[in-house]
């Protein structure tokens, strides 16, 4: 069943609403899938009033019914919901700023149309709203309202930003009581709401709104600057492999001219490995590099098998050479020397203690306190 405008734009609002307190992240699908409902609602907002003709170039102010006025707000909408697109890349975030600036230019052309621009800024932006805004013109498009929406007296800029701060507060106030007069509007049984309030109050949701797209594009400016200086799109990957195979065939070529040691970059074999040269020698040293493996039918089934191996030998190989050079004790073999002397050493100097506190003992025996020189004690 198809909506009603008003039913539309109201169903464009609760998904804006749904999507403030979703608990997706911003990457995720799920978040992605609403943000593009909410475009695809206020789109169809858009077609719906351009087919019923809502909005006239003829009409003025005094022309608008009160419950249209709320229709002007649907470019600002836009323009949000696109900053919750995600993107990947410089190109298509450029894209995606460019749609975000026209909803905003789309929604400041239909505010000075009705003469509802602030006196202060409906000069600076003659220029950026004059003209078809294009993917070619609108970075120096923004890049020009930003300079004339900044002073160059930073004294200046300052007061004009405490300014726009504390109107911004009192426009929220008023916003907070358009809502609450809206929730009054759905109960039937509420009395009725002066039609002049609520427009006069529509007035002010319009200004706050135009802030904070000044704001906004102000922002924009500087994304939109470094999104022009940054690195164009990456050549696709069959393209970088076809490149980089040709600079190595031309590195190559190169080589073969210019060195004449003949070094070569492919793979070649060694002759000694060839010729059937063991893998350890006699004094246990590696000739060759070789990997160990569990089992010689682990070895045998790679033979065949796809890909490059180095030379490999098997643990049993490794301990039948290990014992060819002696390297493995068996059956309670001699101590090796090393670990003999060492003991040796360790009893040599037990025995040298052991013999001097048997000296020790001796000499205590044989010389008891008190036996020293008697001499001059008569």
């Amino acid at each position: 069943m198809s909506r009603t405008l008003k039913e539309e734009f109201q169903h464009s609002l609760d998904l804006i609403d749904a999507l403030k307190t979703s608990s997706h992240p911003f990457v995720s699908e799920k978040y992605q899938l609403q943000v593009k409902e909410i475009l695809e609602s206020l789109d169809q907002c858009s077609r719906m009033i351009s087919s019923l003709g809502i909005f006239s170039d003829n009409e003025s102010w005094e022309d608008l019914k009160t419950n249209e006025i709320v229709y002007l707000t649907i470019p600002y909408h836009k323009a949000l919901a696109l900053e919750r697109v995600r993107v990947q890349g410089a190109e298509d975030r450029k894209n995606l700023v460019f749609h975000q600036v026209k909803a905003y230019n789309d929604f400041l052309k239909s505010l000075d149309h009705y003469g509802l621009l602030p006196k202060t800024h409906s000069s600076r932006l003659e220029s950026f709203l004059a003209g078809q805004l294009t993917i070619d013109n609108f970075a120096s498009k923004v890049k020009e309202l930003s300079d004339q929406l900044r002073p160059s007296d930073a004294a200046v800029f300052r007061a004009e930003k405490i300014a726009k701060h504390k109107a911004e507060k009192e426009l929220e106030a008023k916003l907070d009581m358009l809502q609450k007069i809206e929730a009054k509007q759905k109960d039937p049984d509420a009395p009725n709401v002066d039609e002049d309030e609520v427009r006069d109050l529509r007035k002010e949701e319009l200004k706050l709104y135009t802030l904070k797209t000044l704001n906004t594009l102000e922002m924009l400016s500087m994304e939109v600057q470094m999104l022009a200086r940054a690195p164009s799109r990456p050549e696709p990957p069959i393209d970088l492999m076809r490149r980089a195979q040709a600079e190595q065939e031309q590195d190559g070529r190169e080589r073969r001219v210019e060195d004449v040691t003949g070094y070569t970059d492919k793979l070649e074999k060694n002759p000694l490995t060839e010729a059937g040269r063991p893998i350890l020698d006699s004094m246990g040293k590696i000739n060759r590099p070789f990997k160990l493996v569990s089992t010689r039918q682990q070895l045998q089934s790679k033979v065949r098998g796809t890909g490059q191996y180095l030379p490999t030998m098997s643990v049993e190989d490794y301990l039948e050479e290990e014992k060819r050079r002696g390297g493995i004790i068996e059956g309670g073999g001699e101590i090796p020397s090393t670990e003999k002397s060492d003991n040796d050493m360790d009893e040599d100097a037990a025995d040298r203690e052991t013999m001097k506190a048997r000296e020790w003992d001796e000499f205590v025996e044989a010389n008891p306190k008190g036996s020293g020189n008697t001499m001059n004690m008569g």
